[in-house]
Order: structure tokens, then sequence, then C-alpha cells
């Protein structure tokens, strides 16, 4: 049994390959075929600036599968990527078999961008790629400051000014040309033509300052004439350089150094100068600098930023002066290696101080925790511990914890101190922390610092990112969280307790219970009416009263996972008791309102818990 097929064509495609055969060839009397491709006939591969039309309009053509052209087809051109926009998009092909696209205008984004064309009847279509590229530069904007750098007279400015050009959509400009020119001050500029690298930077070769002291001024022009200025004054040649912190040190290796070297720049007179450069550079050993020009203060002093240490046992560095033909001031470090490192990465400027106190608080911790945990790979985005956390990107191996530090404007004086904690992901198997944070508020730490106290507070919130409060729900190391009576139940932490020497007729070890008078203090902390003045109560006593990180805490590390040095604490010597049998706390003590960062979630000042995003 045979079956008989119809093929049912549509009219529309009849019509239109009706009229292709009618008149979409030269010679009448051949037979035209239906369309079979798109032909690029010029338009393509072009490059043009971003927002703006490409120079040549693109064309098409329309052949059979003969090759022949097809006049009269309907063919449509559209943004296929890159954003941007055509006029004229809709266009019937004539007696060549050709289109062409009234106007393609580039989107704003520099890259490649595609240009989609189809013929509307037919299964046919193909890609046009362009090229756009930065527009004219629009802003030209300084690196760094434009005033208040300086120089000795006839010396050159460090750093080097440098600047950034952007087009009207915002996009950096490589290739760019800029002139430097000195304009006041009879400076002398060398490099002063460059070309913007692809960030859209150029950096002016050295700019040297006149031998007047004063203002001096050097102007930064695009190609196409706008400008910007930098101001930089010319001081007076300093009559000495000289250490104004100690000279030798013992530090760890691939670590920072404890107290980050400082020089004191005066005159001839004696007085400190404000405003001298001084360079830091490395002479041994291989250890790496941050911050290595740094500007006199008014007290004379410059601070190296940070110092980190290399493997060499034997280290140095050292710090002059442009234009001071006196005496360089060196620095020596010898580095031994430590099997467990807290790396404190400061991601926002820190005082000198500041950044010393965070880099011994480590130390001390180091001393504490004794036994390296095995390297592991992390791969975080940027700030993604929590919302509005702040750490850059992570795509390394970690040997043994990250510290990602910073100091920021916060609720004002008085309010949240911060934020201090350990994120995701933990380490495998254990779920030791891998990284963390510690953020404070700009408002509050003058006041720790005033008073003596900022040691004992960064201990306290390293102490939280290393999971003392912040794990102990994960790890099963609490019991009765949220009552009147909540517990501590690690073995090595209960081991501990009789060495404390208190009298306490409760269950051991106890952990906070007041949470109306801590606030968020509860359930994370030892218990403030027991322990008092403990390293991580959740007060912080008054000024001059001892911290002590004692053998409580430190066993309570061996509970988490932790191999530790019980030795290396802290003697503890309890507080007297009131006649109300309760502990005489004495006044000046400060409540630690903090927020704590777990890798769920974090706990709020007034114990809420808030789950990560």
């Amino acid at each position: 049994m045979s079956a008989h097929y119809r093929l049912i064509i549509p009219q529309s495609i009849v019509a239109t390959a009706l009229a292709l055969a009618a008149c979409g060839s030269s010679d009448p009397g051949v037979q035209l075929g239906p369309p079979t491709q798109i032909q690029v006939v010029a338009g393509a591969n072009q490059q043009g600036s971003v927002g703006a039309p490409v120079a040549i309009a693109p064309v098409v053509r329309v052949v059979d599968g003969s090759g022949r052209p097809a006049s009269g087809v309907s063919v449509r051109f559209d943004v296929f990527s890159g954003g941007g926009s055509v006029v004229g998009e809709s266009v019937v092909t004539n007696s060549e078999g050709t289109a062409t696209l009234g106007q393609w205008v580039l989107g704003q984004t520099p890259g490649t961008q595609q240009l989609r064309v189809q013929a509307i009847a037919f299964p046919l279509q193909t890609i046009i790629s362009a090229t756009a590229v930065a527009g004219p530069p629009a802003t030209i904007q300084a690196v760094g400051a434009t005033t208040g750098m300086s120089a000795v007279v006839n010396e050159e400015v460090f750093p080097a000014p440098a600047v950034v050009i952007r087009d009207g959509f915002g996009n950096l400009i490589p290739g760019g040309s800029i002139s430097f020119e000195a304009i006041l001050g009879g400076g002398i500029v060398t490099g002063a033509q460059q070309t913007t690298n692809a960030e859209g930077r150029a950096t002016v070769g050295s700019w040297r300052l006149g031998s007047t002291l004063g203002l001096n001024r050097l102007l930064a022009r695009t190609s196409n004439g706008l400008t910007t200025t930098f101001n930089a004054t010319a001081l007076e040649p300093p009559g000495s350089i000289e250490a104004a912190s100690a000279q030798d040190q013992a530090g760890v290796t691939n670590f920072a150094i404890p107290i980050a070297p400082r020089v004191r720049v005066r005159n001839q007179e004696g007085q400190p100068i404000a405003g001298i450069s001084v360079i830091f550079r490395v002479t041994a050993g291989n250890g790496t600098l941050t911050g290595d020009t740094v500007a006199t203060g008014a007290d004379g002093i410059a601070a190296l930023r940070d110092w980190r240490l290399g493997t060499a046992s034997n280290q140095a560095i050292r710090a002059t002066v442009p234009g001071f033909g006196g005496q360089e001031v060196e620095f020596r470090a010898t580095a031994t290696p430590k099997p467990f490192t807290i790396d404190v990465r400061f991601v926002t400027p820190l005082t000198p101080n500041q950044r010393d106190v965070f880099v011994q608080a480590a130390l001390r911790w180091m001393d504490i925790i004794v036994g390296d945990l095995p390297d592991q790979l992390l791969v975080k985005a940027a700030n993604s511990c929590f919302t509005n956390s702040i750490h850059p990107a992570i795509n390394e191996v970690v040997d043994d914890l990250i510290i990602f530090a910073a100091v920021t404007p916060g609720d004002g004086p008085g309010g949240v101190l911060g934020s201090a904690g350990f994120c995701s992901p933990t380490r495998n198997g254990t779920q030791l922390p891998l990284y963390g944070v510690m953020d404070f508020d700009s408002n509050d730490l003058p006041t720790f610092e005033a008073t003596g106290r900022l040691l004992p507070l960064i201990l306290h919130e390293m102490g939280h990112v290393l999971g003392i409060g912040t794990a102990w729900a994960s790890k099963a190391l609490i019991q009765g969280a949220g009552t009147s009576d909540p517990v501590f139940t690690g073995v090595q932490g209960r081991l501990a307790w009789p060495q404390l020497g208190i009298t306490f007729g409760g269950t051991i070890v106890p952990i906070e219970n007041e949470g109306t008078i801590g606030g968020g203090t509860r359930d994370v902390h030892w218990r403030e009416s027991v322990l008092d003045r403990e390293l991580m109560t959740g007060f912080l006593e008054a000024q001059g009263v001892p911290v002590p990180l004692s053998v409580l805490t430190a066993a309570s590390l061996i509970d988490h996972g932790y191999t530790v040095n019980v030795n290396a604490a802290d003697p503890f010597t309890p507080a007297g008791l009131r006649a109300d049998g309760r502990l005489d706390a004495g006044a000046g003590k400060i409540q630690l309102s903090e927020i704590l960062v777990t890798p769920s979630g974090r706990i709020m000042p007034d114990g809420k818990f808030v789950p990560n995003n």
C-alpha cells in the first residue's frame, strides 16, 4: 500500500519566490532560485568610538544558490550584542541584491559589539562585528592628592604625580596622550610626554622642585585640552635623620615586623620638619615593604606602613631623605619561623600605633597556639563574608589563618564598637577558621588608645576570630544556652578551671548569663560576675587594670581543635568579693558592644542572630 504526501508551501513564500523569479535576475531568461546566503559587502570588522556611529554603514547582499543577487528581499538589522542602536533597520534589497543599513551606533562599553542581519521570509542570517574603543577624554583626575605634597628644594616629589583619564561614559582610556609641565616654582620635569596604560593611567617621569622655598605647581593636560594641577611645597634641606623606633627587633618569618620602623627628620636648628619624603628600601634579606615612601608629620616622624619579613634569618632596611647627604638610618630584624601564623592584612589605613597593636596581638595568640594547620585552598569573592564586610577577593592557599583588619567610620562614639569573627568556609575536618574579619569604628578606637586599652581590645576581638564564643555552639561546647546558667563543656577548659583559684559554688565553666546587662555578651563570653577581668569576658577593665589571657582561655582552644601551649597563659588572680558575694568589679569598665561574626550569621549587640544572606 503506497502513501501519497502533498507539500504545502505558505502563500507568502510562494509569492516571494515568484517575485524573485520575475525580477531577481538581470537575465530575463534565467530562472532565479530562492535566497540561500547573506553576504557582507561592507562595514565588517570596523573600529569606532563608544556611543558613536561606525564610519561605514554596513552593507549586505542576498544571493541564491548560484550566487545570483536576489532583489526585493526584506532584510532586518538589529543589535545582537554590546548595546548600541540602529537607524533604518528594515531594508529591501535592490536590483543588485544589496541592502544598506541607515546607521549603526555602537554601545557605551569598549569591546567587541555585534550586529545581526536577517532575511525576513527566509531562515537566513549573518553577524557583523565591530570593535568599540573608549571615546575622547572627558575627565582627567589626579591619582591621590593634588595638594599637600612636598620635597626638599631641588629634589623630586615622591611618589611621582599621576593622572587617570576617562571618556564621557566613564570608560578608562588606554593609549591617551598626556603632557606634564612645571608652571610655578621653577621646577624641572622629565618624561613630560606620557601615554596612558591599560588602566588609563599616566605618570610623569619625575618632577624636581625648584631651588626656592615655597609653592610649586605641575600641570597635566590631555590631547584635547583638559587639565588638572598638582601643588607641592619646596622645603628647606634637613639637618638630620634619626631612628624614632627600635633599630633591632626579633620577628617571625613571613610575618609583619612587631613595630613599624619610624624615623624623625629635623632641620638645621634641630626642629622637626613636616612634609619631608622619607624612602624606605630593603637592603638585606627578602622582606617586602608597604608604603615605602612616607611624608613626615608635624612631629617630623615618618612611619613605614608595613615591613613583612621574608624567610632569611637576618634582614634589614634603610631609610633615606632625598637631598640629604647625611647618614642613612638602618633597621635590622632577626627572623625565626613559627608553626602557627595569623596573617593580619590591613584593608584600610591605620595609624602606626594601631598597626603595631594588631601585629602584637597576633604574636600573642601565636605564642598560645603552637601547632601548624594543614594548608587549604580558599576561594572567595570580595566582601563576601557578610553584608557590608570589607575584604578583597581571595584565591590562595591559606596557612594558617588570615584576618582582614579595617578601621572605618561606624555609628559614632560610644555605639557599636565593630565586628569580629570568622567566615565561611571553614577548615576541612576540624571546622577551624580559615579567614576572618575585624572591623572597628574609627570614632571609638582613639578612646582605647588614649587610655592604654587598645591591646587588650584587639586581643579580645582576635580571640573571637579564633572561635572563642563564636564557635561554641557549632562545636557543641556550650550547654544551657539562653538559660540562667550556661556553661562551657570542653574537657580541657574544665580541667584548667581549678588553676584559676576562683571560689565558685556553681557549675563550671560559667558562661555569661546576663543578657539584659551584658547585651550581646550572653552565651559568647566567660561570665563577668565570676571571672571579672579575664580577657574573654564581655567587659574591658579600667585603665591600668591587667586583663590576663588565662589558662582557661588557652586550654579552651584545645577543645576547639588547636594545639596549644597552656604554659604561655598569663597569671590570673581572682578579684575580691563585695558584701553581697559578688565580685568587686571596680569603676571604669567598658562594655564591649560588638557584632560577632560566625560562618552562618552575626550575633548583634542586643543578642539577636542575623543569618547571612
